[in-house]
């Protein structure tokens, strides 16, 4: 049953999850089909209404539930600034039922081999966890095939992008979205979409709610509205249940009031990379200077709860174009068109991705050599010995990247980020209860790699763009969304009524370019929402905090299951996958040994 309460007499439970995001929805649905006695609880901090909508295919272009209203994001702001301005980077976590599963249902993409080097526990080694994505795949193919499919032609922004990248930089086509080896790479995203009438869902749509009514699962409970504040922990380091905070059900002049549930075999933490580790702080797992300086008694130090927080720093750039509102996505994200008008083809237009191209890239050799001795050594570090480690993702876009500026004139943009940044962030408590609970930072372009993060955006930015202006659509920059270069600059935004001659030269950038670009870049970063890493899956040595079996070090009956866990770097249009993934391993993991 789902709950927003629990009622007076419930009891204790088997398992508690801490989290009903995507990983805590599927590992809570497995437990549940593999031993229905078995008395479980999710504890989810939103709401479960929106995990209750079927997203059909054309409800939104972008991939993005349409009604984000109702608190479906729980906001965190990082303590370091745009560079530059007084605004601060704000980061959006899923805060429903189904996690990022309800929130980001399209946000999907191909991993990179590099993504799975990092893991050392038994179990989660490359090949273990390629074999088990492709199995993913495999299934999801098998059903694609047998839903009712229509195939698309390239939209013209697709191939004259590929054709002129291939000329440009030598990217190749790789064909198939799943090959997971290939370096400076791209691909369309796919040349079949599903009729209107096919639904996706999301981990709790598909999943937990079509169980958590049914009789055959009395034991099944989910608490919305709720979250857990603390674990609890006994003198022998063995966890022993949990108190739980449902602000719905006190009134504003009580007392904060916690109730205490006992879990009889696992609590298991999936409340997600900015979540998790601020629980576990609570319960006195963590850096000891960070607890002391919180006050709260130290249970087991572990110094890596919070740190090597990753993201990949994002941007995007639009550009015009003479193609028809038919052959761009513009009119329907303004609303000039409709989905009805798309399905019946009135407009030509017969896909309505906002992502329809997508790459994994890294300089050459020489490029590198260009970027100095300083950052030539922080490269040689970081990825000259793993040729197959992409340092860039990108999607490109059939319109303006941001709809919230464009005014629905055709445009074609595209989003690049940092596929493996060095610069990390953290997360940790600072003071439980006050005014400023937490610290938070982002870490974009700090620390000894930080420049290089930089400079790799500085190369991409001057890469795309002459790609884009060989383009025979190609019709200037849209100046909002490229930097402000001087207008006597040869970097200065055009406008031009006829494409550019196929030899024309490339754009040559002076040193007050440079410094206007990287300014831009420091001010406009954005976050993809895809962050990792802040209880990883190494060693206590190598600041690890939980081992290949999920369990916390040091501590008894406490086990970690979202994407806090990964070590390294991963693609970020994979997150999806993985938190399935960690989900369904978490399960044969936890069902091996209860």
């Amino acid at each position: 049953m789902i709950h927003t309460s629990l009622p007076p007499k419930f009891g204790d439970v088997d398992v508690i999850i801490a989290g009903g995001g995507t990983a805590g929805c599927i590992l809570a649905t497995r437990l549940a089909d593999a031993d229905p006695s078995l008395v479980i609880l999710v504890v989810e901090r939103g709401r479960s209404e929106l995990a209750s909508e079927v997203f059909h295919e054309g409800d939104d272009g972008n991939g993005y539930q349409a009604d984000l209203k109702n608190d479906a994001l729980r906001w965190f702001v990082s303590k370091n600034q745009f560079e530059g301005t007084k605004k601060y980077r704000t980061v959006g976590c899923a805060n429903v039922l189904g996690g990022g599963s309800t929130v980001f249902n399209l946000m999907n993409g191909p991993p990179s081999r590099w993504d799975f080097e990092s893991w050392e526990g038994s179990g989660w080694q490359a090949e273990d966890l390629i074999y088990s994505l492709q199995k993913r795949t495999d299934v999801a193919s098998t059903i694609r095939e047998a839903a009712r499919m229509k195939s698309i032609p390239p939209m013209p922004i697709e191939s004259q992008f590929m054709t002129s990248a291939a000329k440009r930089a030598g990217w190749v086509d790789a064909q198939h979205p799943s090959d997971i080896d290939s370096m400076n790479a791209i691909w369309r995203d796919s040349d079949q979409v599903p009729d209107q009438e096919q639904e996706r869902k999301s981990a709790a749509a598909g999943h937990l709610l079509p169980r958590i009514n049914k009789m055959t699962y009395p034991n099944f409970h989910v608490l919305v509205e709720s979250f857990v504040q603390r674990v609890l922990i006994d003198e022998n380091n063995k966890v022993t249940g949990v108190e739980v905070y449902s602000p719905a059900a006190q009134s504003n002049d009580e007392e904060r009031s916690l109730t205490v549930i006992k879990a009889r075999k696992l609590v298991v933490a999936c409340s997600g990379v900015l979540g998790t580790p601020l629980l576990l702080e609570m319960s006195g797992i963590g850096d000891p200077s960070v607890l002391d300086r919180a006050d709260i008694p130290v249970v087991v130090p572990l110094p890596g709860v919070g740190n090597g927080y990753r993201e990949c720093p994002t941007l995007d750039y639009a550009y015009k174009t003479n193609l028809s509102p038919g052959q761009t996505t513009d009119a329907f994200t303004k609303g000039i068109m409709t989905k009805e008008d798309l399905y019946n083809n009135k407009h030509g237009l017969q896909d309505l991705k906002l992502n329809t191209v997508t790459g994994k890239v890294r300089p050459s050799e020489d490029e590198i050599e260009q970027f100095g001795p300083e950052l030539r050594k922080v490269w040689d570090d970081h990825f000259k010995m793993h040729p197959g480690k992409a340092t860039t993702e990108f999607q490109l876009s059939p319109c303006h990247p941001n709809p919230i500026i464009s005014d629905g004139s055709p445009c074609m943009g595209i989003t690049v980020l940092s596929s493996s940044p060095i610069s990390t962030g953290c997360i940790h408590i600072l003071e439980p209860f006050g005014e400023n609970p937490i610290v938070f930072e982002n870490g974009y372009f700090t620390g000894e790699g930080g420049s290089l993060d930089l400079k790799l955006h500085v190369w991409m930015y001057k890469k795309q763009r002459e790609i884009f202006r060989r383009m025979p659509c190609y019709r200037g920059e849209r100046p909002e969304m490229h930097p402000p270069f001087a207008a006597d600059s040869p970097a200065a935004c055009i406008e031009t009524t006829e494409p550019l001659p196929e030899d024309v030269e490339d754009i040559a950038y002076t040193a007050e370019d440079d410094r206007v670009l990287e300014a831009y870049i420091l001010q406009r970063a954005w976050g993809m929402w895809a962050s990792i890493g802040t209880c990883k899956m190494l060693p206590t040595e190598k600041n690890g905090v939980v081992d290949a079996e999920l369990g916390v070090h040091g501590i008894t009956g406490l086990k970690i299951a979202d994407l806090s866990i990964i070590p390294g770097n991963l693609s970020a249009y994979m997150h999806n996958q993985m938190a399935l993934l960690i989900g369904e391993k978490a399960a044969e993991i936890i069902l091996k040994k209860l």
